[in-house]
């Protein structure tokens, strides 16, 4: 890495933790233009820390960051993953599902990092099809294990309302937590099913600790604040 690039690494990377911030986007802008006057607005590296640094810094840089996405000759698996998981995290939902299959397009296979943004734009869009293709190409690709992933699915599968399916990935996954016990929680409670959790059927009692039965009580209050608030 030249010591020009090395110098502007350093600049993002302070934006990255938030230090240096004075001018916002403006100042983003400043650094962008200085890789294009310098020929590094193609270096995928020193793109990526741009992009993350707009995402950081406010939910209305999304047409700079498609700009300058844009304008990459050759965006790597970094470049995309860095796409799909700022525009999610703005709720953004239906352009991560553009970029993924941009993604795919191109001939990128997802990795751990994009099936839990991918599958949490399926969730909230209900997008349940997408969803099923996705959990094929998770068993595919081996992350059948990735409690991040298992807890996207779970999500998926309990806001489409597949509750089995939704129990059956709950089931696999090795150390539950807050986020895919308040998945299934709510998905039975939007169907009415939630006295199915008391049952013998659905309780391995057994096989249940004192941390797991503490994440389920969290989950549980969790979800009933949550539904008071939207009563």
């Amino acid at each position: 890495m030249t010591p020009n690039a090395l110098e502007i690494k350093k600049i993002l990377l302070l934006f990255q933790d938030g230090v240096g911030l004075g001018g916002g986007l403006n100042r983003l802008k400043h650094v962008h233009a200085r890789l294009i006057r310098l020929g590094l607005d193609q270096d995928n590296y020193l793109l990526n820390l741009v992009l993350k640094s707009c995402f950081n810094h406010s939910a209305n840089t999304t047409h700079y960051t498609q700009l300058i996405f844009d304008q990459t000759h050759q965006p790597n698996m970094y470049l995309y993953n860095t796409m799909i998981r700022g525009l999610v995290s703005h709720d953004h939902f239906y352009q991560s599902i553009e970029f993924y299959h941009l993604m795919r397009k191109e001939g990128f296979l997802p990795n751990r990092f994009t099936f839990p943004f991918v599958l949490k734009a399926c969730s909230r869009l209900s997008d349940y099809q997408l969803g099923v293709k996705l959990h094929t190409l998770v068993v595919k690709a081996g992350f059948v294990c990735n409690v991040f992933v298992k807890t996207g699915l779970v999500c998926l599968y309990a806001k489409c309302g597949y509750l089995e399916s939704a129990r059956k990935v709950f089931d696999e996954i090795p150390e539950k937590n807050v986020v895919s016990c308040t998945a299934l929680i709510s998905g039975y409670i939007d169907v009415g099913r939630l006295a199915l959790l008391r049952s013998k059927k659905d309780v391995r009692k057994v096989q249940v600790g004192f941390p797991f039965l503490f994440v389920c009580m969290v989950a549980v209050i969790s979800v009933l604040v949550g539904y008071h608030l939207n009563r």
